[in-house]
């Protein structure tokens, strides 16, 4: 009811605008507080919803883990009460006897008050006993028989599902059967039907639709609402490998198998289904609870739409306020504009009065003073656009006249430059002539160095000539004097020769004498005969060396004879040669060594006379250098006049264009004070 009559409120508040354009302040401020309102209202509204939806989620999330856990743990209890049941059962004398006849009557008691559908006790060997009187033998090595085995070790077990003779599904429970020193003789195990159980499951409900299920450690249903699933052990994490819909819900159980405690969504025909699980202990069954995400967030989705409508109110409060600010903004600047309307036309002695003291009240006083300063400012603007008209006057008066006085030094200034060009020209013709004398005087000097390098060159070949020449000298006088000492020595060799000759005389002699003394021997020795015949062999032989000496002296005679005779012209030729040398070739020497030492002294005063000329050359090529150097000077001297009096020239043309262009904005000035004077005068002051 409140919201229809703020909204019939607003239709007449926008009926009273409805003339207002779409442009004007008010429409502008009414939008932007209203777009505002819109994204503030939205967000935090979006937020909320979110922020209140997470929360929500997972608080149920977390409710129905508890609640997995809870129900886990009381079907746990359930069947460990059973397991309590077995052991005391089990802990009887009877049964510990092991006596099928004894413990026959018990088990027909306990089966019957218990509501077992079988009670049996089992032998290690495997053999077991029913209740009913009759014994089978049990396979322990079977799979199926794995937690009777597991009870023959000690510990209760329970197993199952499994489906009787008579189609029942039924749970197995075995415990150990202990003697009084807790030895273990055997194992009792019961067949409990599973009605109670799925009694149990489906008793326990989640919201409206939610339900309880379980599984066993291979994914097979144990207890489900839907019956049909356990009698035909359903399994999902198979099922999935054909039907990909339930790869979500297998995902989940593939967890649950595992021994893990948590939730997880999947889809169920379109629904979106949450799931809470955790493990029973004792056993290796899994719970799960399910409940349509829709139903646990149903308060959700209304509280959705309640906040929905209540951020729509709070919009239309926003703009329903918007517009309050926007009628208050509004009579203000309509005072505001009325004065803008008059200042348009002239008026300056317009005034408003506004008694608020927000800004537009202080915006209205700075406009009053503001207009009081345009009045002084106009009222003075008149003053100077008359002084400001009298001084155009007088500077294009002076413009006149200063233009034929530019147009003299213009004139002047291209005469001056025709002239330095001119001597430019000159200068250039100086500075090609002073080039070439340039290189001309650098060849010579050039030239000048070579003859000097050459001059060094000669006097150093004439010194060491010099000194080779000496050094032959000594070198042959050293000569001739070692020649004239062996040429002694050799006629001193010659006297011992002549000796040995007199001492060949003597073997000789001797040589004869042995000749003689041997023949006397040989004559002795026919003498003596028989007893003579060896010292007359002797007596030959000697006489044989006799003779032999006596050719070798006189062979080794004649040579030496020629030896004396060879020698003798050898020392005569010798004694000719080191005449000569002493004679000629000493005095040849001497004169070359004169000559050669005033070669040298030619040397040094050629060497001399060319330094001399080579410096003279340098003076020549430094005063050359020197005038290049001034003619440079003089010549970058005219280009700097020249570029002087060519940028005056060009200076006095510019001044001459900006004379005319400001005597043309001076006349321009002139006219625009004029207009100014008339605009003035429109004011109403």
């Amino acid at each position: 009811m409140g919201s229809a009559k703020i909204i019939s409120i607003l239709k007449k508040k926008i009926n009273c605008f409805s003339k207002i354009r779409i442009n004007s302040v008010v429409v502008k401020v009414i939008l932007q507080i209203g777009i505002l309102v819109i994204f503030i209202c939205g967000f935090f509204g979006i937020l909320s919803y979110y922020t209140f939806y997470a929360a929500m989620e997972k608080n149920i999330n977390s409710s129905l883990q508890d609640k997995a856990q809870e129900s886990s743990k009381l079907l746990s209890s359930i069947l460990q009460q059973q397991v309590r049941s077995m052991t005391e059962i089990a802990s009887r004398n009877e049964i510990e006897s092991m006596n099928p006849g004894i413990q026959l009557p018990i088990l027909q008691k306990r089966a019957s008050k218990l509501g077992y559908s079988s009670l049996c006790a089992m032998d290690l060997s495997g053999m077991a006993y029913m209740q009913t009187g009759g014994k089978t033998k049990i396979d322990l090595e079977s799979v199926d028989s794995a937690y009777l085995k597991k009870a023959i070790q000690g510990t209760p077990a329970i197993d199952g599902p499994y489906f009787n003779v008579d189609g029942e599904e039924i749970i197995s429970v075995a415990v150990p059967i202990k003697d009084s020193k807790d030895k273990i003789k055997g194992v009792l195990f019961s067949n409990i039907s599973t009605s109670e159980l799925n009694k149990f499951v489906q008793s326990m409900r989640v919201g409206k639709s939610g339900y309880c299920f379980i599984i066993n450690k291979d994914g097979t249903k144990v207890a489900h609402k839907n019956l049909t699933l356990v009698l035909n052990k359903d399994n999902t994490i198979k099922n999935s490998l054909k039907d990909s819909s339930l790869k979500e819900l297998s995902d989940i159980e593939k967890n649950m198998i595992q021994g893990k405690s948590g939730s997880g969504y999947y889809r169920q025909k379109g629904e979106e289904m949450l799931l809470a699980y955790a493990p029973i202990s004792g056993v290796n069954w899994y719970l799960g609870l399910v409940i349509d995400k829709n139903e646990i967030m149903s308060s959700v989705n209304a509280l959705k739409y309640r906040m929905a409508a209540a951020t729509f109110i709070f919009i239309l409060a926003g703009i329903f306020v918007g517009i309050i600010i926007a009628r208050q903004i509004k009579k203000p600047l309509s005072n505001i504009r009325e004065y803008a309307g008059e200042l348009s036309n002239f008026n300056l002695s317009y005034k408003i009065d506004i008694k608020s003291k927000d800004e537009f009240g202080q915006t209205v006083v700075d406009l009053n003073s503001a207009l009081k300063n345009i009045k002084n400012m106009i009222e003075y603007a008149k003053d100077e656009g008359l002084a400001a008209l009298n001084s155009s006057n007088y500077v294009n008066h002076m413009f006149q006249e200063s233009e034929w006085e530019i147009k003299i030094i213009s004139d002047k200034t291209s005469e001056i430059t025709s002239n330095m060009q001119g001597v430019m020209n000159s200068i250039k013709e100086v500075e090609e002539s002073i080039f070439s004398i340039k290189n001309k005087i650098e060849n010579t000097v050039n030239e000048a160095n070579s003859g000097l390098n050459l001059a060094d060159n000669i006097n150093k070949k004439a010194v060491s000539m010099g000194d080779d020449i000496e050094n032959s000298a000594h070198n042959i006088e050293k000569y001739y004097e070692d020649s004239s000492e062996k040429l002694k020595e050799s006629f001193e060799t010659i006297k011992v020769v002549k000796n040995i000759s007199k001492m060949l005389n003597e073997m000789k002699d001797v040589s004869k004498k042995t000749n003689i003394l041997a023949l006397n021997a040989l004559i002795e020795a026919s003498h003596a005969g028989k007893y003579g015949s060896g010292f007359m062999v002797v007596a030959k032989e000697v006489k044989k060396l006799a003779n032999k000496c006596s050719d070798m002296a006189d062979n080794m005679q004649n040579d030496i004879k020629s030896i004396i005779m060879a020698v003798g012209i050898l020392v005569d030729s010798s004694r000719d040669v080191l005449g000569f040398v002493e004679k000629k070739v000493m005095t040849d020497y001497i004169k070359v060594v004169d000559i050669s030492k005033e070669y040298q002294n030619d040397g040094i005063k050629m060497t001399g006379v060319i330094k001399k000329f080579y410096g003279l050359m340098e003076d020549i090529n430094r005063s050359q250098q020197d005038l290049s150097n001034i003619i440079e000077k003089i010549g970058a001297s005219v280009d700097k006049c020249t570029d002087a009096v060519s940028n005056i020239s060009s200076s006095m043309n510019s001044i001459k264009e900006k004379d005319a262009d400001i005597a043309l904005n001076t006349d321009k000035n002139a006219k625009e004070a004029e207009k100014l004077m008339n605009i003035v005068g429109q004011f109403k002051i």
